[in-house]
């Protein structure tokens, strides 16, 4: 008995010590600008979420795709943008909830058939697009100003909670690479792609909000010539919206209004609706509940959508993404994923549908992972006092198989990704310090036998 409650204090003490590292090592991280979990905790994770169950594709999502098929009728991407106009008209007339766009639309050809996409849109009422960020730009023409114009519409103006690492990175306004002004006046929204990485090179979550402050280009030379449309923003600090949100919001039937910041949660509450937390972490990135590996969604040649091969009504209640898919191409930007490599449309797709369905990964931030540790710690204390050596070694690995087990389950129905490695190094230093205080209570008891068993 003696030994039980040296071993629960012993581990009642290694518990808070790692739960005071594992929180003062977030603050650490989040005070140096740094994203928190590491990448060793988070390729745990990654394996953990890879077994999860209930994470499946929504069935409203669907893409369609600048695939082989379609180079090989079409020739090599950059396309016409009439074959993208052809193929969106016929998205629309099947009734498609959103046409999101996630290749870049950012640069104005000499083909006349700009005007047949830019008219597309404008049309369908229904088209969102994307965009990226680029900061070596340092040139800009007029048509960049009137983009940027453009791209006021989608910022959200009102001061949100943002984050803490989202609240101190701040964008440049000017280095948002808006789609040509005709088609960005024309879409419904526009949203930032999905590209940025950890520090491993693996995309694992997808920003939701952009701070910036609205300013036009630096003066280079002599101002731009043209006539512009008027700012009302000019000095202000907006948000602007990540291309899966901006997708959800126009899939949902909801604007700006709909959406708030809250802490550890983007909000999207459409009107009439139940609200959809996003959990996001301390830079507004939401971790992104991968359904399974490239060609989990389904997929629709554009060629074959373009020649109207596939009926519009295929499309009737859709959320469309067009994007590229095919290889060596660089619209394809294919990227490393925790659910293998696959093209950028495919990561946009469980972005978005982990929104439709409200089915995300939470990790566990602030006090939740020392408190986790700190029951794990009580409860082992409990289970490591054995009378001998194998039988604490036993519960040790005990301890720690329950421990995935526990994991496994919160994940699987709650989304919530329990830390893991802290959790598995407290239990191996716990077990060992364990065993060696069992080990020696054993050979104490061995010197007092044979100190008080009678001889002759």
């Amino acid at each position: 008995m003696a030994n039980r409650g040296v071993v629960f204090g012993i581990t009642a003490i290694l518990a808070a010590g790692a739960a005071l590292i594992t929180h003062f090592s977030e603050k650490q991280a989040v005070n140096a600008g740094e994203f928190w979990p590491g990448v060793a905790e988070l390729r745990a994770q990654d394996a953990l979420a890879g077994v999860l169950w209930n994470g499946q594709p929504h069935p409203d999502v669907v893409i369609v795709a600048a695939d082989d098929k379609s180079v090989q009728e079409y020739g090599k991407l950059p396309w016409s943008r009439d074959v993208w106009a052809t193929a969106l008209r016929n998205v629309q007339a099947g009734g498609a909830k959103v046409a999101s766009f996630d290749v870049a639309l950012d640069q104005r050809t000499k083909d006349p058939q700009d005007e047949a996409l830019w008219r597309a849109m404008a049309n369908g009422k229904r088209t969102v697009l994307g965009f990226g960020y680029d900061a070596n730009q340092t040139k800009w023409t007029p048509d960049d100003v009137r983009a940027l114009r453009f791209l006021e519409r989608d910022a959200f103006v009102e001061k949100l909670e943002l984050p803490v690492l989202a609240a101190n990175t701040q964008f440049n306004w000017y280095h948002f690479d808006a789609p040509v002004s005709d088609f960005t006046g024309s879409a419904r929204a526009a949203g930032v792609f999905v590209r940025e990485t950890d520090p491993d090179g693996v995309i694992r979550h997808a920003r939701t909000l952009y701070l910036a402050k609205v300013s036009d280009p630096p003066s280079t030379t002599d101002p731009l010539p043209g006539k512009f449309p008027i700012t009302k923003l000019e000095g202000a600090l907006v948000t602007l919206p990540g291309l899966p949100l901006a997708t959800a919001i126009a899939a949902t039937d909801s604007d700006k209004d709909n959406v708030a910041s809250e802490g550890g949660n983007v909000r999207l509450t459409p009107t009439g609706s139940e609200p959809t937390r996003i959990p996001v972490d301390t830079a507004a990135r939401a971790a992104i509940r991968f359904a399974g590996p490239e060609g989990t969604f389904p997929v629709y040649s554009l060629v074959d959508v373009a020649r109207g091969e596939v009926k519009p009504e295929t499309f009737k209640g859709k959320v469309v993404l067009l994007g590229a898919t095919a290889a060596n191409s660089d619209d394809t930007d294919r990227r490393v994923t925790p659910a293998g490599e696959m093209p950028r449309v495919e990561i946009t797709a469980n972005a978005v549908s982990n929104i439709l369905s409200g089915e995300f990964l939470a990790r566990t931030r602030g006090y939740a992972p020392a408190a986790a540790l700190l029951v794990l710690g009580l409860l082992s204390g409990l289970a490591l006092g054995r009378h001998t050596v194998g039988k604490t070694l036993g519960a040790g690995l005990g301890m720690a198989a329950l421990y995935l087990v526990v994991a496994w389950v919160l994940g699987s129905t709650t989304g919530i990704l329990l830390p893991l490695i802290p959790a598995l190094l407290f239990l191996l230093v716990a077990t060992v310090a364990a065993a060696v205080t069992v080990r020696s209570g054993e050979a104490s008891a061995a010197r007092r036998y044979r100190t008080l068993k009678p001889t002759g």
